[in-house]
């Protein structure tokens, strides 16, 4: 159960993951996640001792059946301004910005009653279009020729 699992910021990690706990996986709010570490120290200390403590049985169990993936990556269904329905709330709409184009989603907000533009410093999700055959990976705008770099493995067994 992920609400087991604390945010880095949280008391209970405070002595176990030292400097810089918004880089990692479970930052309350994450403004660049470090891709060499992703889990902080504090969230490899909780899962390891929630399976060692036997816990995690039931992933040794087999599925009833293949859980069937999306073949679409995430932009693909979810374009820029549903992305920020999602991260900023319903009203919440892309804000175009050509300089942070796939890098940092800019949304809509009020702040004293003026709309302005915010973020959480994450990129666009992969997929999102960028431009004319274009689409966001990893935060760089590129050519959908790319396409078979990157489609979801069909896992048919």
């Amino acid at each position: 159960r992920s609400s087991d699992l604390p945010h880095d910021e949280a008391k209970q990690c405070s002595g176990i993951n030292g400097a810089n706990p918004s880089s990692h996986m479970r930052a309350s709010m994450l403004s660049n996640l470090d891709r060499s570490q992703p889990w902080s120290r504090c969230s490899a200390y909780t899962i390891t001792s929630f399976l060692d403590n036997g816990h995690g049985e039931c992933l040794l169990d087999k599925p009833h059946r293949p859980i069937q993936l999306p073949s679409d990556l995430p932009g693909m269904m979810y374009d820029a301004n549903k992305q920020c329905q999602f991260t900023f709330g319903d009203e919440s709409k892309h804000c175009p910005d050509t300089a942070s184009t796939c890098t940092t989603l800019w949304c809509t907000g009020n702040s004293g009653g003026l709309l302005v533009c915010q973020t959480k410093h994450f990129p666009w999700a992969d997929g999102t279009a960028c431009g004319e055959g274009k689409w966001c990976i990893s935060g760089k705008c590129m050519d959908q020729k790319e396409k078979k770099l990157f489609e979801t493995p069909d896992r048919k067994s």
